[in-house]
């Protein structure tokens, strides 16, 4: 995670380096929080979280950047 950003703007960033538009983010990223159980932690930063939570961002960084099928 980077430490600098909130946890939205950490799954953001990873759709962002691969060109994902604005409305796109918006759109997936509260819902891949939703899913890993991070609803409502979206403006927390890294250290805020638990060793658990942090690894969930990750895994919500790696579901958001899968192709839709």
């Amino acid at each position: 995670m980077l430490p600098g950003k909130t946890v939205f703007e950490n799954v953001a960033f990873a759709l962002e380096i691969v060109g994902v538009g604005n409305r796109e983010i918006g759109y997936t990223v509260p819902r891949v929080l939703d899913i890993v159980g991070l609803k409502g932690k979206e403006k927390r930063m890294p250290l805020e979280l638990s060793g658990g939570e942090r690894q969930r961002v990750a895994i919500a960084r790696a579901i958001a950047r899968q192709p839709k099928s």
